[in-house]
């Protein structure tokens, strides 16, 4: 690698990200004369300034600066010869908030790292630069992580304790919030090298998004594009994710959908939901919720042996839901519905559902999968509760 500058000028550079000139003015002990073509080794963070002894600016009066430097301007680059080994393992960015407190739930958000390398990695300079600002100085509670090892960065330390009293691997707090909406996260190393730069979204699992569990990645030692796709992330196996530790596998669900759905009915007909089982095994809904309302997912409680045939259907009305302390129906106007997988008192990580908007009098809504694959919830032609959705409805009802 090669430096230039002004004729006549001296060149001094740092390898270690260091300023070549010290706050008075002399040259840096860190700092290198250059004198020909530099070779780097590893990462290398280089600094380089020209110094022209003679140079002298005009100072004083007339708008011009009231100081003269010999030395030029810093100029900076980061070169990478190895992505430092440390990433982003889980991401708690809407947490589910403590009972009778809502506006507290941001104070329990968490944000996981590992060491996927196989030496021990120094923390010192690793630092946010989007989403959130942290950077990890030798002050911190955790500045050397083993091959493999955990840390762990809260929003608000007393609240993460609360919840978490047996993870001790807490670097320190960050400034700034996750957004539960989703946003970008970027993560450098101490020579400011690019390790992640990424989005999370808040549509990639509705489960995430409020109910209590987190995003972990699913294959912390793959490539790192993986990060910016929904594919490469996965919900925690259990409400408040695992901080400071391997994420368990997550329990397999039957992957039961909400079909159809009838929200606008005058007697004789009852508001209505249509499950559907697309499996080849009976899917076991005993204890799982059906609510109108995804942040509050405790209504409908499925009984003892309720179970949704192979490929089949299972209906439930107003006669099942709406009865009891958490009675509900449908507005015609349009809310949402959602079923939940649970033990008949805490959710267990799956959720399936939908909002939908004003609906005619005794037309249904039903789940239309387009050609691309995209999920929509649509009027449909006729109603089919029991039986396959007729499809889109074309034109007025």
């Amino acid at each position: 690698m090669t430096l230039s500058g002004p004729t006549g000028a001296d060149l001094f550079y740092t390898l270690d990200g260091s300023d070549p000139r010290l706050p008075g003015g002399g040259v840096s002990p860190s700092a290198l004369p250059y004198s020909g073509p530099v070779t780097l080794e590893g990462n290398t963070r280089l600094v380089a300034r020209s110094r022209k002894l003679t140079h002298r600016n005009l100072t004083g009066g007339d708008g011009n600066p009231p100081l003269s430097t010999p030395w030029s301007g810093p100029a900076a680059a980061t070169y990478v010869a190895a992505t430092p080994p440390l990433v982003i393992t889980e991401i708690h960015y809407h947490p589910e908030p403590p009972p009778g407190n809502a506006a507290d739930a941001e104070a329990f958000e968490f944000i996981e790292l590992r060491n996927r390398g196989t030496v021990p990695l120094d923390l010192p300079g690793f630092r946010f630069t989007a989403g959130v600002q942290f950077e990890f100085t030798p002050a911190h509670a955790v500045t050397r992580l083993a091959p493999g090892a955990f840390v762990v960065l809260v929003k608000n330390l007393a609240a993460f304790t609360s919840r978490y009293p047996g993870a001790t691997n807490v670097a320190g707090e960050y400034t700034g919030s996750l957004d539960n909406a989703g946003e970008r996260l970027a993560l450098e190393g101490p020579l400011r090298e690019p390790i992640l730069d990424f989005a999370y979204d808040d549509a990639w699992f509705r489960i995430t998004d409020g109910p209590g569990f987190s995003l972990v990645i699913r294959d912390d030692t793959g490539p790192l594009e993986a990060w910016a796709q929904a594919s490469g992330w996965r919900p925690s196996a259990h409400r408040g994710g695992s901080p400071g530790q391997t994420d368990p596998a997550p329990p397999v669900f039957p992957p039961v959908l909400i079909n159809e759905i009838l929200t606008h009915t005058d007697p004789p007909l009852r508001d209505a939901v249509e499950l559907f089982n697309p499996t080849a095994h009976p899917a076991e809904l005993s204890g799982w919720f059906l609510t109108d309302n995804f942040a509050s997912p405790r209504k409908f409680v499925f009984p003892p042996n309720s179970i949704v045939p192979p490929g089949g259907f299972l209906v439930l009305t107003e006669a099942d839901f709406n009865a009891g302390p958490n009675a509900f129906n449908f507005s015609a106007l349009g809310e949402e519905v959602f079923l939940f997988s649970a033990d008949g008192t805490e959710l267990t990580g799956y959720v399936h559902g939908f909002e939908f908007g004003a609906a005619a009098n005794g037309v249904s809504f039903g789940r239309h999968v387009s050609s691309t694959g995209r999920e929509y919830c649509v009027a449909q032609a006729y109603r089919s509760l029991g039986a396959p959705n007729a499809g889109p409805l074309l034109g007025p009802p």
